[in-house]
């Protein structure tokens, strides 16, 4: 395996944009897709051990999981799960999604991954 190493001075250095770099932080405050909440997850039990989901209000005292075979002790309550769509809106050049409460972006509104324009957004729920 050959390895390289480059010494070298700096003799002159000089900023080329004001722009924040994709730094690894940046990508996944910035770009990276965040995970989407389960939708509409029914309330009911989880095995602590397989993972197994049982759908109910209330598990049976004598249940046992069909898949390890626990009894209820390995399991744990999960509450149903209700997701709040954001308002916003959407680059139709990238498809950046801004949250937003009003009715219009900015006038002077860049997107922060193209740099596009707001005309290039519309109204989106997500």
């Amino acid at each position: 395996m050959l390895t390289t190493l480059f010494i070298a001075d700096v003799t002159e250095a000089r900023t080329l944009s004001n722009k924040p770099s994709v730094t690894y932080a940046y990508y996944h405050a910035h770009i990276k897709p965040k995970k989407q909440a389960p939708v509409g997850q029914p309330e009911g039990w989880r095995c602590t051990v397989c993972g197994y989901f049982y759908e109910g209000h209330e598990l049976p005292a004598d249940f046992v999981c069909p898949l390890c075979k626990h009894g209820p002790e390995a399991f744990e309550y999960v509450p149903a799960v209700t997701v709040k769509k954001k308002k916003g809106f959407i680059c139709k050049v990238c498809g950046y999604f801004e949250e937003f409460d009003g009715d219009e972006l900015p006038e002077d509104y860049t997107c922060p991954l193209c740099n596009h324009g707001r005309d290039d957004f519309e109204p989106a729920e997500m």
